[in-house]
């Protein structure tokens, strides 16, 4: 099977549209989702995945996209990277009976306030409690605990 656009050039594009129930009979605009490839630009090509927010006349919101790079990005159509993520990201792991989910958080934004470091990496138990790893401004790295508000860097302790 082929599905093709005729027309061409950067923004065509063409996909599979899959829905759950029957347009003309509920009253419901669109598919519920969507498999769409787009030409970006020269030929380049992204393949995108759509799926339809709430409601009767909710909107397709791309999930996740993957470009001629090989990239792949959720939550932007324009990823970067080899792995671009637009919001957060939640790991978690419940292997062993004695196990409890972990998070890990990257990046130099947190509730804290402290905005300084370059990079900051959190981890999470039950939600409350904090601790992490960042690089200072100076190329220093500390340890931070939201229980006690340590910070202990490569060349002194503060508590």
């Amino acid at each position: 099977m082929r599905l093709e656009n005729t027309v061409g050039g950067a923004g065509a594009n063409v996909g599979i549209d899959f829905a759950t129930y029957s347009p003309e009979y509920y009253g419901v605009s669109g598919p519920t989702a969507q498999i769409k490839a787009t030409d970006i630009t020269n030929y380049a090509g992204r393949l995108d995945i759509n799926v339809k927010e709430t409601g009767p006349s909710g909107a397709l919101q791309t999930l996740a996209s993957f470009n001629y790079t090989g990239n792949v990005g959720i939550g932007t159509t324009t990823p970067g990277q080899k792995l671009e993520v637009n919001g957060n990201i939640k790991l978690s792991s419940t292997a062993g009976s004695t196990s409890t989910p972990s998070y890990i958080c990257l990046g130099n934004d947190f509730s804290n306030g402290y905005t300084r470091d370059k990079l900051k990496v959190y981890l999470y138990n039950s939600g409350t409690e904090q601790y992490g790893f960042s690089v200072g401004p100076i190329g220093d790295v500390q340890y931070h605990s939201n229980t006690y508000h340590d910070f202990y860097t490569a060349n002194s302790l503060s508590l």
